[in-house]
């Protein structure tokens, strides 16, 4: 993927919730090579009476030691040679991809991973697989550069969308967001792939609204029930 990511707006009409309102807000989903060996010394000639041993000859360093620290089980540091995903990193690592006007760049850099997540604030970010993480820290831990610091569009190409038979990779979740109660038997809507968190935030005092219920709830548990749902200014 790999767009800016701002939500579509051609989905959703109305104020900050069917705009990208920046990751923080709830709403966001709607809008060197090595020196060489020294040379070895010359043996001492013998005596007149036996020939002198010749010396041994000095050792000369292998292009296989030299290179040792990048080829062995380890992979590249990132700063010799870059990676071209996490697979080329070591298990605590991941493929950080440098990030420009044309996307995620090819070759990155291998970087230390969180080992948790301690965050379940959500501030929403576009990742370089098409996939939204509920935060920045959450992408790092599944080991993804962040594109944008905002909900993937819908519009944009490269986006994951799901709804009907088409599933979100791995664990992720379909958020299957309306721009209003008008709009929830409006199946021709895609939804976007979100990686939420292990445990959403308490439900109570949510804004949103699953589609034909009258229970209110937070956006995480909305998306991650997979259900149609909408922002509803009568929730408290």
């Amino acid at each position: 993927m790999r767009g800016a990511a701002i939500l579509a707006s051609w989905v959703f009409t109305g104020a900050c919730i069917f705009t990208a309102c920046g990751g923080a807000s709830d709403t966001d989903l709607f809008g060197a090579a090595g020196d060489a060996g020294s040379s070895g010394t010359s043996g001492t000639s013998g005596t007149s009476s036996t020939s002198g041993a010749s010396g041994s000859s000095g050792t000369t360093s292998t292009s296989s030691s030299t290179s040792s620290s990048s080829s062995t089980s380890g992979a590249p540091d990132g700063s010799a040679g870059g990676c071209n995903s996490n697979a080329d990193c070591n298990n605590t690592q991941y493929c950080l991809f440098p990030v420009g006007a044309n996307g995620c760049a090819k070759v990155g850099k291998c970087v230390a991973k969180p080992t948790n997540v301690t965050s379940t604030q959500q501030a929403a970010v576009c990742g370089c697989d098409g996939v939204t993480y509920w935060n920045a820290q959450l992408a790092a831990f599944r080991g993804v550069t962040v594109l944008a610091p905002e909900a993937c569009a819908v519009a944009s190409a490269g986006t994951e969308l799901c709804g009907g038979n088409t599933k979100c990779p791995n664990d992720t979740r379909c958020a299957m967001a309306r721009g209003s109660i008008g709009q929830c038997q409006n199946n021709q809507i895609p939804g976007t792939c979100w990686a939420l968190p292990d445990t959403c935030p308490d439900a109570n005092g949510g804004k949103f609204r699953q589609c034909g219920t009258v229970t209110c709830t937070n956006l995480c548990q909305a998306i991650k029930a997979e259900k149609p749902f909408y922002q509803d200014g009568t929730c408290l």
